[in-house]
């Protein structure tokens, strides 16, 4: 008895190169995925090294001085506790990376330079 023979059809043939494209192209944007989570990761962390070390300093002027509101030192600090522009850099970029996380298809805009 012979078996039956398998027909290959050029339809066949691109319906596996469909198929194969595909399953490529969603294994590309998991990875993607992953790679924009890492970045929005380390963007968040260094926000908050940023964030924490004003917070810091401010802690150790209070302590130090007498009145710490006539410090010039510490009046600096403060003002670059309301804006600090390396931390809303790094909040800008954390949220534009989990943004791209959740949509990996999408395309990303290069990085602006830091401040």
């Amino acid at each position: 008895m012979n078996p039956p023979r398998l027909r290959f059809t050029l339809r066949a043939a691109l319906i596996v190169v469909a198929l194969l494209g595909l399953g490529m192209g969603l294994l590309d944007l998991g990875r993607l995925r992953g790679v924009y989570q890492a970045r929005a990761l380390f963007h968040a962390e260094r926000e908050r090294t940023h964030r924490q070390t004003i917070e810091n300093l401010l802690a150790r002027i209070e302590r130090i001085a007498r009145d710490p509101d006539q410090a010039p030192a510490y009046r600096v600090i403060k003002s670059l506790q309301a804006k600090n522009p390396s931390a809303d850099y790094h909040a800008a970029m954390r949220d534009k990376y989990q943004l791209a996380a959740r949509r990996p298809w999408h395309p990303v805009a290069p990085d602006p330079p830091e401040p």
